[in-house]
């Protein structure tokens, strides 16, 4: 057994209660013993705890272990009872199986004989429950294919008309979903789309091992062809070691199928870009908020080797009242994977809107001063309504972001104080290195040029002292 075991003991006999815990601990590792010295103390604990086995014997004063047993049976009907009866006492033992019991155990108990049985009953009851599991989440993907297929069915059939990709049709999609649930049946059940972008899709799941919701991106199947899979994976892995309050942690990730994958939180709220949208502009406080978290997030980051390289409002997700900053690390999956396959299929990494002047022109060796570029840019427009750079085309922005001047803030929003435009001008400085050395010294900017500092603001700059010697050492790595 792999994994931590849970088993109660219950027995009025003292002797007992301490030897077969013992036995228990010597010859399975990881297990956890707890003990009831009668039924009524049982039943008080698998009403407050769940367990992976229970022992019960079968003659106490009071309620006896029979009684124990169908109170189990009602209770938890899932968990294997195993019945300690005295020699000869065969009667019992029939009662006891036909009760629900999984097996019995005869005084004088022979622990190693007490281990196997307990052993076995518990292997069977996990088996059983993967078991389970993975048929319902079959029967989920088997519902879930049957409806997009009635879907279909009801849609009104047209030929491809001029332009459309026949590898786009509804029906590759629904059949490629079907086998990505399929993959993933044993440990997750897709419930729906919750987005689609240019190089991946998002699904609403549920994580059937810890009953929980989660999102899960799938990376288009042309893109997954272009990387490489298990050095996509293995930088992967260095994104999901960070932990931090304004990072959206990765759960877990693969390969299913072909499907290169990872999983995130779910997270209830809405992203910056959506409040943008809604609202246009920001308060000046809600906006120095959010990019001192955001800013609290990227200093870590840098301080572990990671940089975003696609700081936007899209990836800036608002819940509770705070910031989070999702697909850290991906983007450095993507370039260290994929390299010039990604060009070759016509994807960059990045968003040209809010990309760096050296990104932009394909420099490999990206430092945080980088994301520190696209976060004022986040800032401008959270204050102004726009971002500070806009074209016709990609090409044109990037080439603004190269050449043209900041445009002033202040026209378009009057109410900014000329210390927290300056800090964004700096921020958005065409060379690296005349920019802010890391992404605390932007916050700290900015922290000192709002009038008054809010104690409820001060919370998200305790952060900034604690990572500002890493920070500056990542960036002068």
């Amino acid at each position: 057994m792999t994994t931590t075991l849970s088993v109660l003991i219950v027995d009025d006999d003292p002797a007992l209660l301490q030897a077969l815990p013992q036995a228990l601990r010597l010859r399975m590792g990881g297990v956890t013993v707890e003990t009831a010295h009668s039924a009524a103390a049982a039943l008080e604990r698998i009403a407050a705890a769940d367990y992976d086995a229970i022992v019960t014997d079968i003659k106490m004063p009071g309620m006896d272990g029979l009684a124990l047993l169908a109170e189990i049976r009602t209770r938890r009907p899932d968990t294997p009872t195993l019945i300690i009866t005295g020699h000869g006492e065969n009667e019992l033992v029939v009662h006891a199986l036909r009760g629900g019991a999984c097996d019995f155990i005869q005084k004088p108990i022979d622990r190693d004989y007490f281990v196997g049985a307990l052993y076995r009953a518990i292997r069977a009851h996990v088996l059983n429950r993967k078991v389970k599991a993975r048929q319902l989440a079959l029967e989920g993907c088997a519902d879930q294919l049957e409806r997009i297929l009635q879907k279909l069915e009801r849609e009104p059939r047209t030929r491809p008309h001029e332009g459309a990709h026949p590898s786009l049709s509804d029906s590759r999609v629904a059949d490629q979903l079907a086998r990505f649930q399929l993959a993933l049946a044993d440990r997750y059940t897709i419930e729906r789309e919750l987005g689609r972008g240019v190089m991946a899709t998002v699904y609403l799941a549920q994580d059937l091992k810890h009953h929980r919701p989660v999102a899960i991106k799938v990376l288009k199947r042309e893109i997954a062809c272009a990387l490489g899979p298990e050095r996509f994976l293995r930088e992967i892995e260095i994104a999901a070691r960070l932990n931090h309050p304004h990072i959206l942690t990765l759960h877990d990730s693969g390969d299913a199928d072909g499907f290169l994958y990872f999983v995130m939180p779910y997270v209830e709220g809405e992203s910056l870009r959506q409040r943008l949208v809604r609202e246009k502009q920001l308060s000046l406080e809600d906006a120095l908020q959010i990019t001192g978290e955001v800013a609290s997030a990227l200093s870590y980051a840098h301080s572990h080797d990671v940089v975003h390289r696609d700081i936007k409002p899209e990836n800036i997700l608002l819940s509770g009242g705070e910031a989070v900053v999702a697909d850290f690390g991906i983007a450095r999956a993507l370039t260290a994977a994929g390299g010039d396959n990604l060009t070759t299929i016509g994807l960059a990494v990045g968003t040209p809107t809010y990309m760096s002047p050296e990104q932009a022109a394909g420099v490999a060796q990206l430092d945080g001063r980088s994301d520190i570029y696209s976060l004022g840019c986040v800032l401008y427009e959270m204050l102004a309504g726009r971002p500070p750079f806009l074209g016709a085309t990609a090409q044109e922005v990037m080439a603004r972001h190269t050449l043209d001047p900041v445009p002033p803030l202040h026209p378009a929003r009057a109410t900014v104080s000329g210390a927290v435009e300056q800090a964004i001008v700096k921020s958005l400085a065409k060379q690296p290195a005349e920019r802010f050395a890391a992404a605390v010294q932007f916050a700290d900017a900015l922290g000192a040029a709002r009038v008054p500092r809010s104690a409820v603001r001060r919370r998200s700059w305790r952060w900034f002292g604690l990572l500002a010697l890493g920070a500056a050492l990542a960036i002068a790595a």
